[in-house]
Parts: C-alpha cells; sequence; structure tokens
C-alpha cells in the first residue's frame, strides 16, 4: 500500500509541477497593450533656419512635456515665405518629466499663413514606439496648431493640438 500511494503522491506531483511550469510564465508576462485616448496641448515655436520646432505642454498619460522635432517643409511657391505649404516630420520626440519619451512622426501636413501673419496648420501623425512604459507603443493622431509668423526671427509662434490614440 505504501508503493501505491508514493507512486500516485509522486506522479499527481509531477503533474502539478508540468502544469506550473506551463502556466506560470503566462502569469507573469508581460501586461497586454491597451489603447487608451491621447489628447495633449502644448505651446512652441518652429523655426526656418533650422527646420526644428521645441515645444512645452501637457498631455495624458505623459503629464509635463518636452517636445523637440525636425521638419521638412515644402512651400507652393518657394520665392514666397507665407505661401502655403506641406509640412512633415522626420522626428518627433515628447519627454515627460519622468525621462520617458514618445515618439511621433507627421504623416500628412498643412500649413497657412494669411497676409497679417497669422498662421494656422493641420495634419495627422503616427506615433513609433518610445522608451521606459512607451517602448513599442503605436497610435495615431491629428493634430492642429495656430500661431502667429514672426518675419524678424523667421520662427513660427503656435499653440499644438493633438488628439488621438495610443498603445501601449
Amino acid at each position: 500500500m505504501n508503493g501505491k500511494w508514493l507512486r500516485k503522491t509522486a506522479l499527481a506531483g509531477i503533474t502539478v509541477l508540468a502544469v506550473c511550469a506551463l502556466v506560470l510564465p503566462l502569469a507573469i508576462s508581460a501586461p497586454k497593450a491597451v489603447e487608451r485616448p491621447f489628447k495633449s496641448i502644448s505651446d512652441g515655436y518652429f523655426d526656418f533656419a533650422s527646420l526644428t520646432s521645441i515645444d512645452i505642454g501637457e498631455g495624458t498619460h505623459l503629464g509635463r512635456f518636452v517636445m523637440e522635432g525636425d521638419w521638412d517643409v515644402f512651400l507652393d511657391d518657394p520665392t514666397n515665405p507665407i505661401s502655403p505649404a506641406s509640412i512633415q516630420s522626420s522626428n518627433l520626440v515628447m519627454t515627460a518629466a519622468n525621462g520617458d519619451e514618445l515618439h511621433f512622426r507627421s504623416v500628412e501636413g498643412r500649413g497657412v499663413t494669411a497676409p497679417d501673419l497669422q498662421w494656422t496648420g493641420m495634419g495627422t501623425g503616427v506615433i513609433e514606439g518610445g522608451t521606459g512604459r512607451f517602448e513599442n507603443a503605436s497610435g495615431s493622431n491629428a493634430w492642429s496648431a495656430v500661431g502667429y509668423l514672426d518675419p524678424g526671427e523667421m520662427r513660427i509662434h503656435y499653440t499644438l493640438t493633438i488628439t488621438g490614440t495610443l498603445t501601449y
């Protein structure tokens, strides 16, 4: 009887260990990415000489952030600096206060400067990863901005709003 009991107990123990070995990695694996609404608002400027932008703002899932970007701008009339323009970014990085980064790219945009130097822009973008909690993040967004062209500085000062989704 002790031999049968020992075999049953050993078999049950091996079965429990096998089940734990299969289930435990699933239980401790990384949490599933979740799609969340995203919105940010920031104030910044675009510099024509360097084709870069710098913003300071606040966003959902980020809190306070600094955003830096590199841009490609294609004026409809290259001889007229206030002509409408196609706008695309090659790199936008939002850096949260804790150092986590969210990486964006504007895939389509238009900017128009009125004769009174008021400027409006709008477009769409994608989220392409980041660092920290935003590693492997994804999403899409729409952006709009209003501001003015300062011809002395050759900068556009603006307020930017981004809305969309963020998956991380």
